[in-house]
């Protein structure tokens, strides 16, 4: 391969890859202690906050991908999670715990 040819060719590839981006897929972080306290809610515990990062893992990407907990505000989650909670089959105190989980996570 000529030298013009090697340029052009890296070139190419150069320019092929700058148009990606490398967005990192949101993800559920892990249920912390912080996480509890950062609730502001007395009655919420960590067992509480695992079963809602459970049910948010599983439930939710079944049918879509996982949205980033920060993606909407603290006054949309709780509609956001009531439609759906709808839509997956969520019990009401699955949703809740959902919903706190998603709260929580959103306080860190």
């Amino acid at each position: 391969m000529t030298s013009k040819a090697a340029i052009l060719l890296s070139s190419i590839s150069v320019l092929a890859f700058a148009g990606c981006e490398s967005v990192p897929s949101p993800i559920a972080p892990p249920v912390t202690a912080a996480m509890a306290k950062s609730t502001g809610r007395q009655q919420v515990d960590l067992a509480w906050l695992n079963s809602g990062r459970s049910a948010f893992v599983s439930r939710c990407a079944e049918c879509h991908a996982l949205p980033a907990l920060n993606e909407h505000t603290r006054a949309q989650w709780p509609v956001i999670v009531a439609q759906m909670a709808k839509r997956s089959g969520l019990g009401p105190e699955q949703r809740e715990n959902v919903l706190a989980y998603i709260l929580a996570a959103r306080g860190l």
